[in-house]
């Protein structure tokens, strides 16, 4: 009862926020500007969404914390830690919103989130897997490694996700369900605590952010959400019933994943810094086909939750042989299609390159103004920059 109670009232609070977001950011006019590299928005757009998502998600954390504690007294001193990691993230996401950040800070400040996050973990007990303070300095260097891998790594992916009307949100909601399945199925209850809160969120926020989006959220709404997504997983995973089990977790974020492998991979073969943004994400190329935000959104939502029911199945199953092949087939398939990707990366570019050239023509022909950001391969002269994409 508590928890639709509270997810309930988070989802009002969400919707309320998010309402009010809208009104600050045109009124101090914090908006998304549309150009023809990336953001094919039609007008200027408010991307404060995500302080609406952070607020609600963690006040409503706060209240189910304060009416029903976890009997595990170690979860309820984690949950400061963190507390102090959500706001490390959410205003690196604030900052980054209003007056932008490179990736460098960024980067360093994710880190310090995902430390303090660790920090909390020396502290608990965890079934399965015995103290954490208690194990040998090298598998706990390896451990924390990993940990901070996990955290940087999914806060980044739900981040360059979201390029297209209420996907990071779709996307986010799907790896939230299979993490919902997943607990109950290993009684992890304290993982509600986080999912119930952060889930009604996003639904509010959503409501806003499907095509057309009325409000973008922001570096402030993706890092937060990526953020709390893997530390829910992390308290699965020390719960899980045998340490194998905690492979089947690295399904649930399957496409925010293989989009940030391949965009290392592309901007790696192009010269380019892995942080740098760029116009050839997978939902760039579904977007030009599709011509449709929502086609997009049902399209990826849908491989988001088959990656999502596949990683229950494998959380679930106690036939070790079907467990490790369906593994190893998953990770087989993306070795394959990664290969594919980069040596057939030139024509999946052109593609979304051809569909801007188009653009910056009718803006020509139209004496409509050109923005073009300086980005690789771009110039100021458009004769110049016809002349590369035909070279």
């Amino acid at each position: 009862m508590l928890y639709i109670v509270v997810f309930f009232s988070v989802l009002l609070l969400a919707l309320g926020l998010t309402h009010m977001s809208i009104l600050f950011a045109r009124t101090h006019n914090i908006n998304d500007h549309p150009d023809e590299y990336r953001k094919f928005h039609p007008n200027p757009t408010p991307s404060t969404g995500g302080l609406a998502i952070g607020i609600a998600f963690l006040i409503g954390l706060l209240v189910m914390n304060s009416i029903q504690p976890s009997k595990n007294e170690a979860i309820n001193n984690f949950l400061w830690y963190f507390f102090a990691g959500s706001l490390i993230v959410f205003i690196t996401g604030v900052i980054d919103d209003i007056i932008g950040l490179s990736s460098k800070p960024k980067f360093l400040l994710q880190t310090l989130a995902a430390v303090v996050t660790i920090l909390g973990l020396k502290l608990e007990f965890f079934p399965h897997f015995g103290k954490i303070d208690e194990i040998t300095f090298w598998a706990a260097l390896g451990l924390y490694s990993v940990i901070w891998f996990w955290i940087v790594a999914n806060s980044n992916m739900i981040n360059l996700i979201d390029g297209v009307d209420g996907l990071a949100s779709t996307i986010s909601l799907t790896v939230l369900f299979g993490l919902m399945v997943i607990s109950f199925y290993w009684q992890v209850d304290e993982a509600n605590m986080f999912i119930i809160p952060l889930a009604a969120a996003i639904i509010g926020f959503l409501a806003f952010n499907k095509p057309p989006a009325s409000v973008f959220m922001g570096d402030t709404g993706s890092l937060l959400i990526g953020y709390a997504i893997s530390v829910i997983a992390l308290v699965a995973a020390f719960h899980a019933p045998h340490w194998k089990y905690t492979f089947a977790l690295i399904l649930l974020p399957a496409v925010p994943a293989i989009d940030t492998l391949f965009s290392i991979i592309r901007r790696t073969k192009n010269g380019i810094n892995p942080f740098e943004s760029d116009h050839s994400h997978i939902h760039h190329i579904f977007q030009k086909y599709f011509k449709s935000p929502a086609l997009t959104d049902i399209t990826l939502g849908t491989v988001s939750l088959i990656f999502v029911l596949s990683s229950i199945l494998l959380a679930n199953t106690k036939d070790d042989v079907l467990y490790f092949t369906v593994l190893a087939v998953f990770l087989l398939l993306v070795v394959v299609v990664s290969v594919i990707y980069y040596f057939k990366m030139d024509s999946i570019n052109s593609i979304v390159l051809n569909d801007e050239l188009n653009r910056k023509i009718i803006r020509r022909i139209t004496n409509g103004k050109r923005v073009l950001p300086k980005k690789e391969n771009s110039d100021d002269s458009l004769d110049n920059y016809i002349k590369t994409f035909k070279n």
